[in-house]
Order: C-alpha cells, then structure tokens, then sequence
C-alpha cells in the first residue's frame, strides 16, 4: 500500500560546490565532517566527488529515533513504568515530552518523572496508592519530539493505561449436560478485571486439565478457557469442578469454587443446541488460535466449517482433515477449527453449522487477522531549491490501515490555501523558506502505529524568469 506527499511538481536538482549562505535559515557553516554510509545511506549510492561536496557544504542530519514507546503501555500502580526515547542527529537533538494535545509534559513530584534531554530521555510514571490515581497521568497519550537546528520529529503516540490492582474472585456455576451429550463450563471473572485475568486450569475432582488445542480424553480445556466436558454420564453430576485463574500483574493464582453439572437423563428428540458461539476474533499474524463450536441435541448433531471467501465462495474444511484456508492450516478437531500459523489471506467469516435430523443451529464468526505496520519515506534525504516542488512518498505494510497523516516538523500539516490534496497526496506548488525540515507519516489503526521520517533541505532561490513546469498529472517529472 503506497500513499504519497507531493510538494509541487516537477524533479528538484541538488546543485554542487555551493556553500550554505547566511540566509539559508537555521544554518550555519561548520567543520567538514565525513558521513558514513550507515548513518546517511542515501549517499552511499552518490559518487565521490558528491559525496565528499555534499558532507563539505556542511549539511546537517535531522532527528532520526533510534527508540521510541509502544503503542500501547499497560502497567499496574504497584510497579509503575518507564518510557524511553532515543535519537540521533547532528548537531545532538532535545528531547522533549507532550501529551496528545501537545500540551508539554513536566515532572510531577512522586508520580511523574522526566530525566534526561541530550539524545534520549525517560518519562517515568512511579507506582501510586489507588487515592493518588489521576486520569491525565495514569490514561493519557504521550509523544517524545526530537528536535534540532534541521527540524523535528516525533514519535508514535503512545497510550498509557494503568491499572489499580484490587482483590476480585472468580466463580464457577453449575451447568446443564444431556446424557451422552457436552457440557460447558465457564470461570466467572469479574468483568473490572477480565482484560487482565487468564484462565490457567481447571479441576475435576483433584484432577488438573490445563489449556490445550486437543482434548485429554473426555475434558477438554479450550485455550480461551472454558471447559467441555463430552460424553456427559449420569455419575457426572456428582463430579465437583473449579477453574484457577492468574492476573497478568499479580502471578498468585486465584481458585474458584466447585460447580458441577445438572445431568438431565431423559433422552428425546432435539434439534442441535450450540453452547459456545464467537462474533469477532482478531489474531496476529503467525498465530496460532480456536475457534470453538459445542453443539448438543438428540441424535448428536455433526459439525461442519466453512471459510466464506470473497473470491472462492464457501469453502467446505474437512473433518478430521487439512487443507489451506487462505496460506494458513486448518483443521477440524472433535469439531473444533484450529488455525495454524495465519496470514492476512486467513481474514474473513468462518461459519459453523451443527445439524441432525431435527434440525440445525449455526454461527458466524469474523477473523479479522491484523498484520503489524511499518512504514517508510522515500527519498529519505533530498534537496530542493526554492520554488521548485518535490514528493514524499509513504510506504506502509501491514494491516488494517485506518489513517495515514503528515506531518511537518512534529506537527500535523494543516489544509493551506496553496496545497491541494488528492488520493492522500499533498501538493504544494513551489517551496517556500517554511517548507525545509523534518517530514514525517504516521500510519495506524486501533492498536498499532508506526511511523517514518524524511529530510527536505533548501537550496538555491530560482532566478527571475526560470520557468517551473510539471505534468498534467501534476506529478512530477
């Protein structure tokens, strides 16, 4: 996926041999100091002689992050947390901290901390009491900007949330099983902790079941955690079960109390009942993942899956079998669909159907397989003498992509009478003394970002009478 930022509208020229003069803004001559390919890779690909011009005339690197925050940061206020930004650049950047309105971000005495500036800074959020928790610290969005005398740039956005550890306890309720049909149970998490809680396993009179993607004879913990009890028998209903369960902060383990089934003995003609149903699953891509369907009813119903592409229609998956659903593997165990190592191809509506003789139950589930974004900025060095244009160009792989936004030195670039926008391309139709600095594009979605850099140096006022041409695309040539 290509997106582009066009500033004007023919080829820009970097002229040689020519010496930054005072009036090139935020410039200043300096000792000759030769770039290394690494730091500056664009001019491993210029000849000597450019090079050695180029790194004479004195031009100086803009910010480039070397480290910056997660998109998303979770932690619990018994621990606190720590955010770390790096960047390198000549002359050495600051660093500075500002939270999504671009309000500045200044130490807060006891829970919030901001140390360092040259080159790499932390912001540090201590551990609080749950009475010191105050929501525009504690579930906040901060950026770090890097800035020096060429631009500035800043980091992707990340969103802080933290968690006020708290006791909770977890439950399991008894649940009705048909003889030599399944039974479902579920640990009961209190729903203010849930995001946090795991199901690790499970207890059927003193015998521990733990997650897994098969049954271990006729208990089944699913990875999602409930368990399925099959072939439901009459001494069943004086089994006693409970489920253990761990909180991403606090590893202790939390037991519930012992539920058990009500087993009805009374076998009767029944259309397919199913006991487990999904409406959104979102994995990453080369996951590993379950999609559950229980189904109970008289005779025992059979389980059927399809995948509803776009292209093929529905694609039957075999039981007991493998075939490719997308460029993933699929399998259908004891009725259960497992997806080995999935792509983006996987996405779609997987669709469960449970049938007898009686009649048929189904469900529709949305796997909406998310691939983690990244991005770059071509050309990521260039020249642009003054009144004529240029492009930027975003390269973003990964999905979904919700938004894709430029930005000029650390600020979002505004709608201006003298830019035009089209096709998520920016043109400007000739470069001003405010259009030189540090570029960047950020792309997202809910729970990723990333973003990419670019520096557009001034060059040479254009004589009087020079003609600036482009195509009639108004791209450039």
């Amino acid at each position: 996926m290509t997106y582009h930022f066009l500033i004007g509208g023919s080829n820009w020229s970097r002229p040689r041999g020519r010496h930054l003069g005072p009036r090139d803004p935020g410039r200043r001559r300096r000792v000759c100091r030769q770039p290394s390919p690494r730091t500056r890779p664009e001019l491993s690909k210029a000849t000597p002689q450019h090079t050695q011009d180029e790194s004479c005339e004195g031009i100086r690197e803009g910010p480039r992050l070397l480290q910056e925050p997660p998109p998303l940061l979770t932690f619990p206020n018994t621990r606190g947390a720590a955010l770390t930004c790096a960047a390198s650049a000549t002359p050495t950047p600051t660093i500075t901290w500002v939270t999504a309105d671009g309000a500045h971000v200044d130490s807060v005495a006891g829970l919030r901390a901001v140390r360092g500036a040259h080159g790499n800074s932390t912001l540090t959020l201590h551990p609080f009491r749950p009475d010191q928790y105050r929501h525009d610290l504690h579930a906040a969005t901060y950026r770090c900007l890097a800035t020096n005398s060429v631009g500035t740039v800043t980091s992707r956005p990340v969103s802080v949330t933290a968690v006020v550890m708290q006791r909770y306890e977890v439950g399991v309720s008894d649940t009705a099983g048909e003889v030599g049909g399944p039974a479902v149970f579920t640990c009961d998490v209190p729903p203010t902790v849930s995001r946090h809680v795991t199901v690790t396993s499970w207890t059927v009179d003193g015998r521990t079941f733990r997650p897994s993607t098969r049954p271990d004879g006729r208990y089944w913990v699913l990875p999602s955690g409930e368990l399925v009890v099959r072939g439901v028998t009459a001494t069943d209903a004086y089994t006693h079960v409970s489920c253990t369960t761990s909180h991403a902060f606090d590893p202790a383990p939390h037991s519930s109390n012992a539920g058990r089934a009500i087993v009805t003995g009374d076998t009767m003609l029944s259309r397919p009942h199913l006991l487990l149903r999904r409406d959104l699953v979102r994995p990453w891509t080369r996951e590993d993942f379950l999609l559950p369907c229980v189904a109970r009813g008289y005779p025992p119903p059979t389980i059927s899956w399809y995948h509803e592409d776009g292209t093929r229609g529905r694609v039957a998956l075999g039981v007991g079998g493998s075939l490719a659903a997308g460029s993933g593997r699929a399998r259908v165990v004891e009725g259960q669909l497992y997806l080995t190592g999935v792509t983006t191809e996987d996405s779609g509506h997987y669709l469960c159907v449970a049938n007898n003789s009686a009649g048929t139950d189904s469900y529709r589930v949305n796997v909406q397989v998310r691939d983690r974004l990244s991005a770059s900025v071509e050309p990521s060095l260039q020249r642009v003498d003054l009144g004529r244009p240029t492009r930027l160009t975003c390269r973003v792989s990964g999905t979904p992509v919700t938004s894709v936004t430029w930005y000029k030195d650390g600020r979002p670039i505004p709608p201006l009478p003298r830019i035009t926008t089209y096709d998520r391309t920016l043109h400007i139709g000739q470069i001003t003394r405010e259009d030189g600095g540090m570029y960047q594009c950020l792309a997202k979605n809910d729970e990723d970002s990333t973003q990419a850099a670019a520096q557009v140096d001034l060059g040479e006022q254009l004589r009087a009478g020079t003609q600036v041409t482009g195509s009639a695309k108004g791209q450039p040539r």
